[in-house]
């Protein structure tokens, strides 16, 4: 199944030019959507962003807004596989789901400055609620390597995603990312192996530490991955597209 992540051109034109991402593939193609589909897609997104603002998110917490400086070169092909989340903030939480567990994503190099993204994992404990989403990242400019515009599906804005610091290279992939926002306000450090994550631990803190995550808002939650995770690669059925398709009949 075709799922629309991307973008609704800004003029809301009847003939909308609409990035499509199709997750079997390594291609991004660009396509002339329906509008009604369109329309559908993004009506609903809509009302569910604006139950999320008006009764699950809380009032945006207050925080020093900072611009950190991104990695000065990424080896993309070292960047891709799985990864695995170790710490988050209330900032990522408050988009992801509180109390998250087995969290994991997955990179795929679409072309030579765009990348598949699919995070997924439980909330609560290894046996809770599966939470998903996916979409695709790229690469802002040659000239800052380490950032990237972030679009995911259904949420009718991009977002960013800034690579600040990458552990050492081993069997030819990056062994730790910790990425943030354009604003510092989130906080994702990755790990490519759970196990292995404690040789890597104190650098990263006080790496965090020292850009500023020290704030009630903005400093580290760990990521629980208990030993009965379920690392699985099958993707569930998407709510939104199934919804969508019902009602095009």
């Amino acid at each position: 199944m075709t799922t629309l992540i991307q973008y609704i051109n800004p003029e809301c034109s009847n003939e909308s030019t609409t990035k499509i991402f199709t997750p079997a593939s390594t291609t991004v193609t660009t396509a002339t959507a329906t509008t009604t589909r369109i329309m559908l897609c993004v009506m609903i997104a809509a009302a569910l962003l604006g139950l999320s603002n008006g009764f699950l998110i809380p009032e945006r917490p207050e925080f020093t807004k900072r611009e950190i400086a991104t990695v000065p070169s990424i080896d993309a092909p070292k960047y891709m596989g799985r990864w695995y989340q170790m710490y988050t903030n209330t900032f990522g939480e408050t988009f992801n789901g509180k109390d998250q567990h087995c969290v994991m994503a997955d990179y795929k190099l679409m072309n030579a400055t765009t990348l598949s993204v699919f995070n997924s994992g439980k909330l609560g404990s290894p046996t809770g609620d599966w939470r998903q989403i996916e979409g695709s990242a790229t690469q802002i400019s040659p000239a800052e390597p380490g950032k990237f515009q972030l679009y995911l599906e259904y949420v009718p804005f991009p977002g960013t995603y800034w690579v600040i610091k990458l552990g050492p290279i081993k069997n030819d992939q990056y062994q730790y990312s910790v990425v943030t926002s354009s604003d510092g306000s989130q906080l994702y450090v990755l790990t490519r192996d759970v196990s292995e994550f404690n040789l890597y631990e104190k650098e990263i803190l006080d790496f965090v530490a020292e850009k500023g995550f020290t704030e009630d808002a903005t400093k580290p939650i760990f990521t629980p991955h208990e030993a009965n995770c379920p690392y699985v690669d099958k993707k569930q059925p998407n709510i939104l597209d199934e919804l969508i398709d019902e009602i095009m009949g």
